[in-house]
């Protein structure tokens, strides 16, 4: 073994390693959904964040796919811990277990009702993403023309997800919208997958106003490993390190990253997906959905290694930033 090989699993093991967002949807259920965390696991990831509804998710579809989920992941309790609170991520670390986080891609499940917000935090979703590109009743959407932010109903959102403890996460969000949400917020919030427009200028990319204003905040971006958000047709670790480089340049340091690859693994049905979503996905917002694998976590640390990071500031993308974030929301 030679000497970057020892150095990466010396980091490895000293960090707790985190993706932040993958979907995991009724819509795009699939044979070999649990295979791809097993696959997380083997790869040396303590932490996988899954969402289990999204914006064409329905309440009463919501509730039985949380319901279903949750019996699968207990039935399988010697691979896999149900998250409740950060220190369930270092039992399942300690355990040599993956740690499962619970959350939505969009906010339909909420049904416009307050009320399933704690609901839904019993349940185990501890992270909710509130505007998917287009306008809701809680704000707009990043692909909303005229983005007229936050609306009186999200004000009311995001001071309950605050009372309870739920994670607020703008990936997708519009610009006003996402920087009315921070400046609300009594807590750090994050953008779970979201990269900087100042390396690739696309519609779903942080303005260096968004990205200032998550610093401020003390929450985290996830860095998104899908080629169309790294502004490249094939991905690597070297763009995806870019994109790194770049926040953490502009903000001074490296306490505002994670890793949020948003992997796709459901290549054969997405065509449909994406029908399905409608305004969703206009002409001209996608591009490759290759991206950046599990199994290249490796080779993540040892890009940053090579770029001169530390191992405690390579500990903290990892992984360390995002548990520093929830340890201070979750309830």
């Amino acid at each position: 073994m030679n000497k970057n090989n020892v150095h990466v699993l010396d980091i490895k093991r000293d960090a707790i390693i985190a993706d932040i967002a993958m979907d995991f949807l009724p819509e795009i259920e699939i044979p070999g959904m649990w295979e791809v965390l097993e696959r997380y696991h083997r790869s040396g990831f303590n932490f996988l964040n899954i969402a289990l509804a999204g914006d064409l998710t329905n309440v009463e579809m919501t509730l039985r796919y949380i319901s279903r989920q949750r019996n699968k992941i207990k039935s399988l309790d010697d691979k896999f811990i149900i998250v409740k609170t950060a220190e369930d991520i270092l039992k399942a670390k300690h355990e040599n277990k993956l740690a499962l986080g619970f959350w939505f891609q969009g906010s339909t499940p909420l049904a416009n009702d307050i009320n399933l917000i704690e609901t839904y935090y019993i349940l185990g979703i501890r992270q909710i993403l509130l505007t998917y590109n287009t306008r809701n009743s809680i704000g707009d959407g990043i692909l909303e023309k005229n983005d007229a932010g936050l609306s009186l109903f999200g004000y009311k959102v995001i001071e309950e997800m605050n009372r309870v403890g739920m994670l607020i996460d703008m990936s997708h969000g519009g610009i006003k919208t996402s920087l009315d949400i921070i400046e609300a917020s009594k807590d750090p919030v994050i953008f779970s997958h979201s990269n900087a427009q100042g390396i690739n200028p696309h519609i779903r990319n942080l303005t260096n106003e968004q990205i200032q204003a998550i610093a401020n905040k003390k929450g985290v971006i996830g860095i998104n490993g899908a080629g169309l958000i790294l502004g490249i047709e094939e991905p690597t670790t070297d763009k995806y390190i870019e994109h790194i480089n770049y926040i953490s340049n502009l903000v001074g340091s490296v306490e505002n990253i994670a890793i949020g690859l948003d992997l796709i693994y459901f290549n054969e049905i997405l065509p449909i997906f994406f029908e399905k979503s409608g305004l969703n996905y206009p002409k001209g917002y996608l591009g490759s959905m290759k991206g950046l694998q599990p199994e290249q976590i490796d080779e993540i640390i040892e890009t940053l290694i090579r770029s001169h990071y530390s191992d405690e500031d390579i500990i903290k993308i990892l992984g360390g930033n995002f548990l520093r974030v929830i340890s201070k929301v979750w309830k």
